[in-house]
């Protein structure tokens, strides 16, 4: 069960496009402000961008959504019994 994801600091990324460049999944893109961003739903936590990153600004971080997800049965979920 994987409840940890990556995320971009914007305050400390300089938009350089390594990690965007470098990603196997295509999971980082540029945002409408430019961005990077990363697709929590494509990233599959190879950790290439943190390492590439000259300036840290890739952080592992818990993500409450995959959280739930994976404990009411991915993408479906569960009924809760009425």
């Amino acid at each position: 069960m994987r409840v940890k994801k990556f995320r971009i600091l914007a305050e400390r990324c300089k938009n350089c496009g390594v990690c965007l460049e470098k990603c196997p999944e295509l999971a980082i893109v540029r945002n409408h402000a430019g961005v990077c961003e990363i697709l929590e739903d494509s990233c599959s936590f190879c950790g290439i961008c943190k390492e590439v990153c000259q300036v840290q600004a890739v952080k592992e971080t818990f993500s409450a959504r995959l959280f739930w997800k994976h404990l009411l049965g991915g993408e479906r979920g569960v009924q809760c019994p009425k």
